[in-house]
């Protein structure tokens, strides 16, 4: 429990908070929300319950803060991507590789295998940083125009991951990947809470 508030602290209530502290100000002069969720927003994934519960919270909020705040013109969206390609999303992969979770003869072919299974409901590739940028920025400047409350989880942000996801799972869209690798990633996950990280009030 005292994990899953830590995850659910961070990855929504920290949006909620911020909303609160900024929404007295906005409403005098309208403005513009963008909460970043994921495509675990829109798909069950195993062993991910407190990330994936988050991310759907975090849409969730999104529509419901937008149809309360259109009233003092502040748009409010939300933007779902895949995995993208940082050294944030290559780190769990390369200790998961040294840990042996992956076949391969080398080290490059390990990778291959590793960065293979992590984009296995995206169609092989990563998403650009640049994409991500250019989603926020439209979003910002109106060049990409949604109705408020929107979620943003184009091709472009999640290269077919929720519609893959749900034709090999059912309508449900669970994303169940394999166990002792997820064990992998649920550890790394571990050391993170054990950080010390404190939930933020709500």
């Amino acid at each position: 429990p005292d994990d899953f508030n830590t995850l659910l602290g961070i990855n929504y209530f920290g949006k909620v908070n911020w909303a609160r502290a900024a929404l007295p100000e906005m409403r005098k002069h309208g403005g513009h929300i963008i909460n970043t969720s994921s495509v675990h927003g829109h798909v069950g994934s195993d062993q991910r319950a407190p990330y994936t519960s988050a991310m759907h919270a975090t849409i969730a909020f999104t529509k419901t803060l937008a149809a309360d705040e259109a009233r003092y013109g502040v748009q409010v969206h939300s933007i779902s991507p895949a995995f993208i390609d940082t050294p944030l999303a290559q780190k769990p992969l390369e200790m998961m590789v040294d840990a042996g979770k992956f076949p391969g003869a080398t080290r490059d072919e390990q990778m291959k295998a590793a960065v293979a299974w992590r984009l296995q409901y995206q169609g092989g590739e990563w998403i650009k940083m640049d994409d991500v940028k250019a989603a926020y920025m439209g979003l910002l400047d109106g060049t990409v125009k949604l109705e408020t409350g929107a979620d943003m989880h184009g091709p472009e942000l999640t290269k077919g991951y929720i519609d893959e996801a749900q034709r090999k799972n059912g309508a449900g869209g669970i994303a169940i990947f394999e166990g002792a690798t997820q064990r992998a990633v649920t550890g790394l996950n571990q050391k993170v809470l054990n950080a010390g990280v404190e939930t933020p009030p709500i």
